[in-house]
């Protein structure tokens, strides 16, 4: 705000003014907008098809904060760090509309800078702190606990129980939700030390749901989420005809995720269709299968991973291997303490 500039409330026209030094009544912008109307627009990633357009209202950004804000315990005794390029729904919408909303400081960067970020984490007195997988994964590798001693950090998002350890934070959470719905639906807080018990990792499990939001999932396991207002998830998809409307025929939003609930009917994210075979009604994740393989490395390559059935028997996967004999029954074995069930391997494949 300008030096000497005075806000007021105009009861009669329900709307905040700006009181200038030479006495000048001026309207600040954006405050008369109504909840429904647009506040944003955001490029999606692409995970859903084609990179879109996708448009935000004031209650998607305004509910988000609140969600955001309550599930953490934000307030002004805290200063939020979202260090993440501001095009993305996880700094912008988490961490400073998150923040905010919680009456938290809030400190934003242009980029991401492994080289900076225990230092202004430590010279900004940073208590919560926004991130996902991949700068997770950097900082685990090129940073050490004595780079980060010294931190106030209570919280951080994208819960990694082996980056909780090695900086010793309290708490993480893991989510699920994507720019279309809503920004985040779903979340879920994990203690220092605390193990997930779920195949598909603490990462990936979304937890309880938001108030303003219901889930379910299809028969072929895709993710489904609805808002029980207008424009709690994003208002469509921006085109140059207009907005094309989010919600499929059925009245859901098809996420084109695939998911699961847990024994207390909790939802855990698996993988996106596209990257999953399904076998006999089960999904099974590419990408998890290979990282489970990758561990044995030494033993095996991993070079393509497929799905087959057998007559009344479980999915099978099939894996180039470099060795036969011992190496391939020791990696069955210890491959099994890992995959789910039904995911089991039944052999290699030359």
């Amino acid at each position: 705000l300008a030096q000497h500039q005075l806000l007021l409330y105009d009861q009669e026209a329900k709307t905040i003014v700006s009181l200038e030094a030479d006495g000048e009544e001026t309207a600040l912008g954006g405050l008369s907008r109504d909840a429904t109307d647009i506040a944003g627009y955001m490029h999606t990633s692409g995970t859903t098809g084609l990179p879109k357009f996708c448009a935000q209202s004031q209650r998607y950004f305004l509910s988000l904060g609140r969600f955001i804000a309550d599930s953490m315990a934000l307030s002004p005794s805290d200063t939020v760090f979202a260090p993440l390029s501001m095009f993305h729904i996880n700094p912008l919408g988490y961490g400073v509309v998150g923040g905010l909303v919680g009456g938290a400081n809030v400190l934003g960067t242009t980029r991401f800078s492994v080289r900076r970020f225990w230092s202004m984490v430590k010279d900004n007195n940073v208590t919560v702190v926004f991130l996902h997988a991949p700068p997770v994964e950097i900082l685990k590798k090129a940073t050490t606990p004595e780079d980060a001693a010294g931190h106030k950090i209570r919280c951080v998002f994208f819960a990694d129980q082996d980056f909780m350890s090695k900086f010793q934070i309290p708490l993480g959470y893991s989510c699920y939700g994507s720019t279309e719905a809503g920004g985040l639906c779903h979340i879920w807080s994990w203690r220092l030390g605390e193990l997930c018990p779920h195949p598909e990792g603490m990462s990936r499990y979304a937890g309880i749901p938001r108030h303003d939001v219901e889930w379910n999932l299809s028969d072929d396991g895709e993710i489904l989420m609805r808002g029980k207002q207008d424009h709690i998830l994003s208002s469509g998809y921006q085109t140059a005809d207009g907005l094309v409307p989010l919600m499929a025929e059925d009245g859901w939003f098809h996420t084109g995720d695939l998911g699961r609930r847990d024994e207390h009917g909790r939802l855990i994210f698996i993988e996106r269709q596209a990257e999953s075979i399904r076998v006999k009604g089960e999904y099974i994740s590419i990408p998890y299968v290979e990282g489970v393989f990758a561990e044995h490395r030494g033993n095996c390559r991993v070079s393509a991973v497929a799905g087959e059935q057998r007559p009344g028997g479980p999915p099978r996967r099939v894996i180039r291997r470099r060795t036969r004999g011992a190496a391939e029954r020791k990696i069955a074995c210890e491959s099994a303490d890992f995959t789910p069930l039904y995911a089991a391997l039944v052999g290699c494949a030359g």
